[in-house]
């Protein structure tokens, strides 16, 4: 773990990728809740979810053009910057009308989520770039992963909190700030770009590195059933806040619930960057179990402490599972599709992602949340069962 972080440029790109991750969690947590509060209504909530959806999706159709031939430096500032300039303008907006219509927020998630798009599949694509020795490669994404559950622990906490306390105005303006740190970090990191290598940059050049994905069996098969499995994670995400109310919590419970799967996801993190001898395969089976078993006891808890309890052990498995997958994906593409690969599958991921998240809405709304949830265990159990019978996830060397 020492030499990664030795790794300046690393380093100064995964504060910059905190700052950035704490903003993007930050501005959903805060008006998801708002909303709620405001509305009462799960659907009304989901239409931020449908503004990320579509966000995301254009945004990264979008970048599979240029994700190849503008300077990674680039796309990163200006998406950061341009993030900053929505916010701001949302600010200026809620300052002057404190009973801001929901579209003004909807349509800034969308602008957020966009260049959110495009910030994402480079960074994800520069880091075998800056850490070349395939040794360190697990350790960096373990160590890179648990910015992610430091984002956990800080934004959904402080979201509630300042949410519950000083309302939704104060958190735009911290939302704002964070984008300026990524800014700065990224200005500050330096890398060598590979563009000059790749000058076909066309659709036609996404499809055929498509194409040739398809044919790596693993690849294929963990994409499948990664989709299923994020389908499902947003019929459950959706019902997330009914719940809570449900179980009698309120904005302070909402943001603790987040700052606990942090939290486990976290000591996960710790434990993987110090781990020998990881085999990535079962390391993704062990993971996606465990957090599949955090859902599933938070699901049918009736108690906050029982809800807390099974999120803190769904973030637990979700290190092992998202570090081992992320290493999949990297070790299994090669530099010129990695780029192509990792924009296919950010529009896949919300394409499929946020859909479900809005029908659950509709269907918590209908039904109730501990219903919802339930169904969704039962059908990722299944899902659970398939992923343990993929026999090339066996033939993946360990990590020494």
């Amino acid at each position: 773990m020492q030499r990664v972080l030795q790794n300046k440029t690393f380093l100064k790109l995964w504060i910059g990728n905190l700052a950035s991750g704490f903003g993007d969690v930050l501005y959903d947590v805060a008006v998801v809740w708002y909303i709620t509060e405001k509305t009462g209504s799960a659907t009304k909530a989901g239409g931020v979810a449908l503004a990320v959806m579509l966000g995301k999706i254009l945004g990264g159709l979008s970048v599979s053009f240029s994700i190849n031939r503008i300077p990674s430096k680039y796309i990163m500032v200006g998406s950061d910057l341009i993030r900053v300039l929505a916010l701001g303008y949302l600010w200026y907006a809620f300052h002057h009308n404190p009973s801001l219509d929901l579209m003004y927020f909807y349509i800034i998630g969308f602008f957020i989520a966009f260049f959110t798009a495009w910030f994402s599949p480079v960074r994800n694509k520069i880091i075998p770039v800056i850490i070349k020795d395939p040794e360190l490669l697990v350790k960096a994404n373990t160590f890179d992963g648990s910015s992610g559950a430091i984002i956990m622990i800080s934004s959904w906490f402080l979201g509630g909190i300042i949410v519950a306390l000083f309302g939704i105005y104060d958190t735009i303006i911290v939302d704002l700030f964070t984008f300026v740190i990524s800014t700065l970090m990224v200005l500050w990191a330096k890398w060598e770009d590979d563009i000059k290598d790749i000058a076909d940059t066309s659709f036609r050049k996404t499809i055929n590195s498509y194409k040739e994905l398809k044919k790596n069996k693993l690849l294929t098969k963990i994409v499948s059933v990664e989709t299923l499995y994020l389908i499902l994670c947003g019929f459950f995400w959706a019902a997330i806040p009914i719940k809570i109310k449900e179980l009698g919590g309120g904005a302070t419970l909402f943001g603790l619930q987040g700052s606990f799967f942090g939290l486990g996801f976290l000591l996960s993190s710790i434990y993987f960057g110090y781990k020998k001898n990881i085999n990535i395969g079962k390391t993704y089976k062990n993971g996606i179990s465990i957090h599949w078993l955090g859902n599933f006891l938070a699901s049918i808890s009736w108690l906050p402490i029982g809800w807390i309890v099974g999120v803190f052990i769904a973030g637990l498995g979700n290190t092992p599972y998202a570090v081992s997958r992320q290493t999949i994906y990297q070790t299994q593409t090669n530099t010129e599709n990695r780029g192509n690969f990792y924009a296919i599958i950010e529009m896949l991921s919300n394409a499929v992602l946020f859909p479900a998240w809005l029908l659950g809405s509709i269907l918590t709304d209908q039904w109730s949340a501990t219903q919802v949830m339930s169904i969704t265990i039962g059908l990722q159990f299944i899902i659970l069962l398939y992923i343990y019978s993929i026999k090339e996830l066996k033939n993946i060397n360990s990590e020494k």
